[in-house]
């Protein structure tokens, strides 16, 4: 299902830490769809989001594999095609008081919930189940869009 032309760019989308690694890493096979999605934030097909809790965690994986200095290029030019979405204390407390099985996972809805962020992308879909969010798939998100 696309997206009526003109409101594309006003969907706001939570990029999960995991589609951020995939392009970051060039991770197989899910690097081509992963691009895709931060190629289409970066032309402001959407308003994307990362959540400010992770950006810790992307430096610290694309450190490990890139080394620091390229994991702090690459997170300094993700700031400037995402916006950083806040985790407050509330966003906090109510992920820890849901039902997600994953911490990181329910901080990350929270956070999407907060800020008045309707969609989450994701290839941990069936970790959202407990979300009332718009949770896609990259591969589903680009076809949204397209």
């Amino acid at each position: 299902m696309a997206i009526p032309e003109g409101q594309a760019s006003s969907m706001k989308v939570l990029i999960d830490t995991n589609v951020i690694i995939d392009m970051a890493i060039q991770r197989e096979p899910f690097a081509k769809a992963s691009t895709q999605v931060i190629f289409l934030a970066q032309n402001k097909q959407f308003h994307s989001y990362v959540s400010a809790a992770a950006i810790s965690d992307l430096y610290y994986v694309s450190r490990k594999m890139t080394g620091r200095a390229a994991a702090l290029s690459f997170l300094k030019k993700l700031v400037t095609i995402c916006d950083i979405a806040p985790v407050g204390r509330t966003s906090i407390e109510s992920a820890l008081a849901s039902n997600f099985k994953d911490v990181e996972d329910a901080i990350q809805n929270q956070v999407a919930v907060a800020n008045g962020i309707g969609t989450v992308v994701t290839r941990n879909i069936k970790d959202f189940t407990q979300s009332e969010l718009q949770i896609v798939m990259p591969d589903q998100l680009l076809k949204m869009l397209t």
